[in-house]
């Protein structure tokens, strides 16, 4: 009996794979950092605020605070926050990456379970380009590559210039004949 379910299709030893070096990965804009950054202190701001003015609302107001010895607590939660702030945004910003071939996309992200998703091009349906409020401030933009069977995007590279998402959009939609959608770049840089 002829086998043709494996008719051409050999077995490979992984010893026989060539030997790649780790790829560098293109990082994110800087600017991201201080986005993410502003963000977390919105965030921090947002919280104090809403604590000290329903506290200082309250029919007895900072004194179970201050008479519980919390205030230390308080502070060091506090500052932990402020730190946060400033040192997350930063690790985030490491552990992002992507890299762009001429048939398929490579994203890494993680800080402790660290991923990479490679994404052929002859999958991608269509590539949103979307930039949030907070994005437009600091001219980024979030690129989203969606597949078949998926409701949501496959891959997402947050912090990317607004131009080369752009460029990268239209580079990824040239090669999968996939469809665009998103804000249009000409459009964008008329305002």
């Amino acid at each position: 009996m002829i086998d043709t379910v494996n008719e051409g299709n050999g077995v490979v030893a992984v010893d026989d794979l060539p030997v790649t070096s780790d790829p560098s990965f293109e990082q994110l804009d800087r600017v991201y950092v201080k986005m993410v950054m502003l963000t977390w202190i919105l965030v921090v701001l947002t919280i104090v605020l809403i604590n000290v003015g329903a506290t200082a609302l309250s029919d007895e107001g900072f004194e179970p605070i201050i008479d519980s010895g919390a205030t230390p607590f308080v502070l060091a939660g506090l500052f932990f926050l402020s730190v946060a702030a400033f040192v997350v945004p930063r690790v985030l910003w490491h552990s992002k990456g992507y890299q762009l071939h001429s048939h398929n996309l490579h994203y890494k992200d993680g800080v402790f379970w660290r991923a990479v998703t490679s994404l052929p091009f002859a999958r991608v349906q269509h590539v949103e380009l979307e930039s949030g409020p907070l994005e437009r401030i600091f001219k980024l933009a979030t690129l989203k590559f969606y597949t078949a069977g998926g409701g949501s995007a496959d891959i997402k590279i947050p912090g990317l210039p607004f131009a080369s998402a752009s460029k990268i959009r239209t580079y990824v939609l040239e090669r999968s004949g996939a469809k665009m959608s998103g804000t249009d770049p000409e459009k964008e840089s008329d305002e």
